[in-house]
This record gives C-alpha cells, structure tokens and sequence, in this order.
C-alpha cells in the first residue's frame, strides 16, 4: 500500500513514520487495501492536508512544533522554561507523535484507532490537541523536573530524564490517568 502510495503521489513518497498511519488506517479498515489508500490518500491529500509531514522537507512537522512551542510560551510559560533550561529540542520531542499518530507510543489498538478517528474528523487539531491536553495536565509532575535543575550534580542526567519523559512516558503516564483526550466540542 505505501508502494502504491508513494507512485501514486512521487512528490511525498516514503517517509519513515507513514508506516505508522498505514497500519492504523489498514487495521481500523479490517485491512481492506482499497479502503485503507483511500483514507490515507484523503488525509496526505486535499481533505486532510497531511503529506507535508511526510514530504522530504517535514514542514509539517516543523510548522506544528512551532505551533505547540507558540502555545507554551503564551498559555504555559513556566513549562516552555523547563523545556529550554534543560536544553531539549522541541521539534525533536514532538516529530515522533505527530508522524506516526502516537503509534509510536501506545501498545494498544484500541487507543491509537481513537487517535485516529480524532485525526480523520478533526486533521491536524487532533494532534495538536492531544499534546496540549497532555503537556497542560501534567503539568504538575514536568515541574518536578525544575527542583533538580539547580543541583549541578543532577543537571545533566536530568534534562535526559526529562526529554525521555516527554518523548514517551508524559503519554503513557496521561493515558493512564485519563487525561490523553481533550473534550471535543
């Protein structure tokens, strides 16, 4: 299917990352093939304008990191501080969710097709609105973070501590405290 896909549209191609939203849309399709092109055609295509996460230049990629990083430094100060104190590359903690749908990260089936209904309806906002639900209600615990940062003992090992946490774990740990989705309205 990404064979056919990347014919189909040369100017996007293969991208690591797209195999991700392949599986999810092959599987919440029971893995009918055709189905499954046509709704990855229509979220890289026109409808859900996507294929620029994919593309060679990952625009996308760099234009909703910097949408979430506008975010935190309006509506989250304290948390874009603890970012850049420790020095963790905000494109970098974001490009892995956002390429492949958060399959990346959750096990389950059942949470990424969730992720993926919210995509199909809602396009990049559900991304989008899953990292700002997540990053806003955990905040308490990334502030944890901010204690260690002075004790130059622990600096190090903790900004990689952190950027692990915010890699993955920030996810893991929402999810389970049910606080992955924001309310759609």
């Amino acid at each position: 299917m990404l064979a056919a896909f990347a014919k189909h549209c040369p100017e996007v191609g293969y991208c690591q990352g797209m195999n991700f939203l392949c599986g999810l849309i092959l599987i919440g399709v029971d893995f009918n093939e055709v189905s499954a092109f046509v709704i990855l055609e229509k979220l890289l295509g026109e409808y859900g304008q996507l294929s620029s996460m994919y593309d060679g230049k990952l625009t996308k990629v760099f234009s909703l990191s910097d949408h979430v990083y506008s975010w935190l430094l309006e509506k989250e100060p304290e948390l874009e501080q603890l970012i850049s104190e420790h020095g963790v590359p905000v494109t970098t903690l974001f490009a892995g969710p956002l390429m492949a749908v958060f399959a990346n990260i959750f096990e389950e089936p059942d949470i990424c097709l969730q992720i993926l209904d919210r995509l199909i309806l809602l396009k990049e906002q559900a991304l989008i609105g899953i990292i700002k639900q997540v990053f806003k209600k955990m905040k308490p615990e990334l502030l944890k973070y901010r204690q260690n940062l002075n004790d130059s003992s622990r600096g190090a090992s903790d900004s990689g501590q952190l950027q692990a946490y915010l890699v993955r774990l920030i996810y893991l740990d929402a999810k389970q405290r049910g606080m992955l989705f924001p309310t759609i309205v």
